[in-house]
């Protein structure tokens, strides 16, 4: 991606730079598997080297009890009650915690919470 070719002066944004390097840590776990399932122990290795390497660049990740308190917040900021409105939560902690919150466990948290 090119973000100076495609208009942008500036490079990247903070958020399109976070997604880059998420996508770079993705492509890396996934060639640990495929390096595992060959034998090929070294290469595996290196991949979680380089995995490491990337996550410093990262923020750093919210623990599972931040992100039960950051929902919590969120619903009441937004008074919601029913589990229709779980789409309006994430929504917003995805616009609040984006590159820091993992927001599979975010989302099992606002539907044991809006059930």
């Amino acid at each position: 991606m090119c973000a100076r070719e495609e208009g942008e002066s500036e490079g990247l944004s903070d958020e399109d730079l976070v997604r880059m390097l998420q996508d770079m840590i993705e492509h890396r776990r996934e060639e640990i598997h495929r390096c595992e399932n060959a034998a090929k122990i070294e290469a595996a290795e290196r991949e979680a080297e380089e995995i490491e390497v990337l996550e410093r660049f990262l923020p750093p990740r919210m623990s599972e009890q931040e992100i039960g308190v950051a929902v919590e917040q969120v619903i009441a900021e937004m008074t919601a009650t029913k589990l229709k409105d779980a789409g309006k939560v994430i929504a917003k902690l995805k616009e609040r915690f984006n590159g820091q919150m993992d927001f599979a466990t975010a989302k099992r948290h606002v539907c044991r919470r809006l059930h």
